[in-house]
């Protein structure tokens, strides 16, 4: 199965729990959408159709720290079941000698942080390079109610003078949501 609307018509095939589900909202939606009046990338147009948020630096040394914040809060809130998530960051250092970590969260709204995946640690280049997060993440205690945010966290693992981590996200980033609306 490749999305929600497939796992909701195998439930409903192979469960009849068509009255269970036919409550469920559907939406799918630009994580910019959701972020308040601003915008990941406040760029102008580009040929291309490739605009980023601005860069986020963190020093040497640094601590795990959110780079990048949205907020999915329509127009109901209601109870979380899945998220399809279709989400991608670029990376790059000032050297690339030492790992740097990188780890997308969720949570429900003011709540306490989920991790999303294993934090994924390597060396970076002073080039950008893309890393893809997608697939389907079903809810657990304290990310299944929505509204709900999605983080990314970045830690800058050195102690020499060129080890940053410098990141953005793509606008383009997507996550489809299945919940039952209150």
């Amino acid at each position: 199965m490749n999305n929600l609307e497939d796992i909701v018509a195998a439930l409903k095939a192979t469960l009849q729990v068509d009255a269970q589900l036919s409550g469920l909202t559907l939406i799918d939606t630009s994580l910019f959408t959701w972020t308040s009046s601003r915008w990941i990338a406040a760029q102008a147009l580009t040929s291309d159709g490739v605009q980023w948020s601005d860069e986020k630096t963190l020093a040497v040394g640094g601590a795990e720290t959110q780079v990048f914040g949205a907020i999915v809060e329509p127009a109901k809130s209601g109870t979380l079941v899945a998220v399809q998530l279709g989400l991608l960051c670029q990376l790059k250092s000032g050297e690339a000698t030492v790992a740097k970590t990188r780890k997308w969260k969720a949570r429900n709204k003011d709540g306490t942080w989920v991790d999303l995946h294993a934090g994924v640690s390597e060396n970076l280049t002073t080039s950008y390079v893309e890393k893809p997060l997608s697939g389907i993440f079903f809810a657990v205690a304290n990310f299944n109610q929505v509204p709900f945010e999605i983080g990314l966290f970045c830690t800058p693992h050195a102690a020499t003078a060129d080890a940053t981590i410098i990141s953005q996200v793509k606008s383009s980033c997507t996550v489809t949501v299945l919940y039952k609306p209150s």
